[in-house]
């Protein structure tokens, strides 16, 4: 008898340890202190602050690409641009003394869009006469001359008066033509040069038609010309580069 109460104590003992332990929670008996309805899954952690950042800087605006232009005009003595198709028609008007580039240039940027121009920088090549100093009225003098085929013509000042039997562009033209006259027993002749290098403008002038140009050359010709000489005007020798 006491060894079934001994089984009985011990039994009872490890069920109380079975349920403290919670071993029974199954069976519908909770350890002590617990709730039979309290959630078993664990606890989600507490979010961690993340650190503020600063807002990102606005992306720099791209400026739109520009619109494509005309080429500029490949000489600034132009405005024939590169891409420019010519008129066919080209003359070339000469001669303008070199400090009268501002004055062309304000006539022909008003030209009409019909014609093309090229202000062009040249010179004038210097200048040697052979002349006598004599009296132009010598009817005998103007006689041997014509005999020995020699064109002649009166001069002008600041030349002393007497008369021009050749003009030269080289030096050595004049004194060829003054050991001529000495051969033949002229006296009185001399080699003066009348004109050294001169810097001068010319223009080349593109148009559709004559009477276009001429409506351009009426008002270029407002502009004295060097030494005040009529205006000299030629056909261009190549219209896409002009003599």
């Amino acid at each position: 008898m006491r060894v079934v109460i001994v089984l009985c104590l011990l039994l009872a003992n490890g069920l109380i340890w079975a349920w403290g332990q919670g071993h029974l929670q199954l069976l519908g008996w909770p350890a002590p202190g617990t709730s039979a309805t309290q959630q078993t899954e664990p606890q989600a952690p507490d979010p961690v602050p993340v650190p503020a950042t600063a807002p990102a800087a606005p992306e720099p605006a791209v400026a739109a690409e520009p619109a494509l232009v005309s080429e500029a005009p490949a000489d600034p003595f132009s405005n024939i641009l590169a891409n420019t198709v010519l008129p066919t028609g080209c003359w070339q008007a000469r001669f303008w003394a070199q400090d009268k580039e501002g004055a062309l240039r304000d006539i022909l940027m008003q030209a009409s869009d019909a014609i093309f121009w090229r202000l062009l920088p040249s010179r004038l090549e210097p200048r040697w006469v052979v002349l006598t100093p004599s009296e132009a009225n010598n009817a005998g003098l103007k006689q041997r001359l014509k005999r020995i085929g020699l064109n002649f013509r009166d001069t002008e000042p600041p030349l002393p008066t007497g008369l021009i039997v050749g003009t030269f562009s080289t030096v050595d033209g004049a004194q060829s033509t003054l050991a001529e006259l000495s051969a033949r027993g002229e006296k009185g002749f001399e080699v003066h040069q009348v004109r050294s290098e001169v810097p001068v403008w010319e223009i080349a002038i593109y148009a559709p038609n004559a009477q276009t140009r001429d409506t351009l050359l009426e008002q270029l010709g407002t502009v004295p010309r060097y030494s005040n000489a009529e205006m000299r005007l030629t056909d261009c020798a190549d219209t896409e580069k002009p003599a």
